[in-house]
This record gives C-alpha cells, sequence and structure tokens, in this order.
C-alpha cells in the first residue's frame, strides 16, 4: 500500500469503497472489500484490502462526526483510521425475509439518519425496498421497517435491489438496479418515476431489454460539483460505468462510461471531495441526446 485510506480521502477528488468478487464453487459469493482512488473518475489506482472486514460487500461509507460509518451487505462497522473496525449491529429482520442486501445510510433534510435496504425472497424476484430510523448518537438501530412505497404505475419490477438515495434540489432521488431512476419528497414515498434519455436494463425479474450485458445493479447517484454523476454495476460487463448529468435536467444523461482498475470494481460507493480539484474532462461532463424517449 503506498497511501493510505485517510490520505486518500484528504488529498484525492474521489474515493472508491466495494468489493472484489472471487467466486468459486463453494462459495459464490466470496470477496474481499477494496479502496480505490481517482481524480478523473476513470483511471482508478488500488488503496488497499479490508480482511477485517471479512466478505463485505456493496460497501457504503457515511462520515458521522469523527467516525466513518461503513455498512453493506454481511455487516455494519465504524472506524476514525480504517485500520482499526467496531462492529455494530444488524438490521431487525421482522418481515420473514430471506435476504437482506444492500444498506446505505441517509442523512434527511432535517438531519436525521435511515439506513436503506432491500429485503424479501430474491431466489423468487421478491424484492422491497425500505428505510429504517439510525441513531449514531448511540449507534441503535429501529426495529421500525418502513417499506418505500410507489406511485400507480411507476414501477413494473418486484426485483427492486439496491436501492439508492440521496438528495438533490431539496427533492428525495430514489434510484435502484435496473437504470430506474424515481423522485419524492419524502423519504418513504410515495416515490413517481423520473424519466431519462436512457432505457431501463434487462433485470432477472423483468421484461425490459436495452441490450447491456448482464445485469446493472448497485447504483449510486450522487453531486460533484456542478455535475451529477449515476453510477451502477454492469455484473457480466465492465464492472462500474457511470453518466453524466446536470442538477437541474435529469433527462438528459451522458453515454455510460467505463471505469478502469487494476480488479473489476463492483457494486459500492464513490465518495467525492470537494476541496480537491478533479480532472474529469469535458467530455465526461457533456450530456449527449439520443434523440430516443424511454416510456
Amino acid at each position: 500500500m503506498t497511501i493510505s485510506p485517510l490520505e486518500a480521502l484528504e488529498n484525492h477528488r474521489y474515493v472508491y469503497f466495494g468489493f472484489q468478487s472471487h467466486p468459486t464453487d463453494k462459495d459464490p459469493w466470496q470477496a474481499s472489500p477494496m479502496m480505490s482512488y481517482s481524480d478523473n473518475l476513470i483511471t482508478w489506482k488500488t488503496i488497499t484490502s479490508f480482511s477485517d472486514l471479512g466478505e463485505l460487500r456493496d460497501g457504503f461509507v457515511k462520515k458521522i462526526g469523527d467516525y466513518n460509518y461503513i455498512i453493506g451487505t454481511g455487516g455494519f462497522f465504524k472506524t476514525t483510521d480504517f485500520y482499526q473496525f467496531e462492529k455494530l449491529g444488524s438490521i431487525t429482520n421482522n418481515g420473514n425475509w430471506k435476504d437482506i442486501w444492500a444498506p446505505e445510510i441517509v442523512e434527511t433534510k432535517d438531519g436525521k439518519y435511515y439506513i436503506s435496504f432491500c429485503a424479501g425472497d430474491a431466489n423468487n424476484g421478491m424484492l422491497d425496498d425500505y428505510v429504517t430510523p439510525f441513531d449514531p448518537t448511540n449507534d441503535s438501530i429501529s426495529d421500525q421497517n418502513i417499506k418505500i412505497t410507489f406511485e400507480d404505475d411507476a414501477i413494473d419490477n418486484d426485483y427492486k435491489i439496491d436501492p439508492d438515495i440521496t438528495i438533490i434540489n431539496d427533492s428525495y432521488y430514489l434510484t435502484i438496479g435496473g437504470n430506474y431512476l424515481f423522485s419524492c419528497d419524502e423519504i418513504w414515498g410515495p416515490y413517481k418515476r423520473v424519466f431519462t434519455n436512457f432505457a431501463p436494463a434487462k433485470q432477472k425479474f423483468s421484461a425490459h431489454d436495452s441490450g447491456i450485458a448482464g445485469w446493472v445493479e448497485g447504483p449510486q447517484l450522487f453531486t460533484d460539483g456542478e455535475a451529477v454523476r449515476l453510477f451502477a454495476d454492469q455484473t457480466e460487463g465492465n464492472g462500474l460505468v457511470f453518466r453524466s448529468a446536470t442538477p437541474d435536467d435529469l433527462f438528459d444523461w451522458s453515454d455510460s462510461t467505463n471505469t478502469h482498475s487494476p480488479f473489476k470494481m463492483r457494486h459500492g460507493c464513490i465518495l467525492v471531495n470537494e476541496k480537491v480539484t478533479g480532472e474529469a474532462s469535458e467530455e465526461q461532463n457533456k450530456v449527449q441526446f439520443d434523440g430516443k424517449v424511454y416510456i
């Protein structure tokens, strides 16, 4: 390791926290939590892996006070230095779910915290999205799992995997696997569909097919200076790919851009240090309208 996690967070524009997959016949979910950095979103350099976090997948990092909270499929931790980790509690399964996946920490408009996640029976194509209150003053997770709702006809897919919620222009934007984007004034919904100039991707339990190789999962939507980025995990293709738009126009997005890394970056999170100037090219910020409207 030539740079520490804290040095990367302090001195580089972008830091990725996610995982590298090592599937085997006995353990198809085997993975190593990983961290990388970049100054242009495209070329990434490895920082380190984290054996102390086990096989944590779908990692998400949220800085609250003096701590970096790390949550993902398979664990919840906090740390001040990314060397020593304190293990925290877990989401209460009060819905007879077989799967609880892809939790993230969301800060609301009034400064409260929730954990978003999907849960259900993935093998039967049934995953719903939830938020549950989280109190970082005592690191307690509520057992009040609030189901995220959608307006009528907003979504036709029961496999609502990997919810990600962010605030743009004082509204909550929810994105899930399959290139779906929604918005609402309340964190738990009901969310309405935000139409874009790219199509929903073929998913395991969806009729949509945009010709993309594999599933498109693990999305993350975030602001980056004057741009908005939408990252996603193209599972059988490149790994992480991203599109760019502007906060005042979330219909027109650029074509997708591949990331390049010593390992295949998968579902995780991108942290942006606004104090550091990035080298994202004009081409990455340019919106390329394709002339089609997808319903």
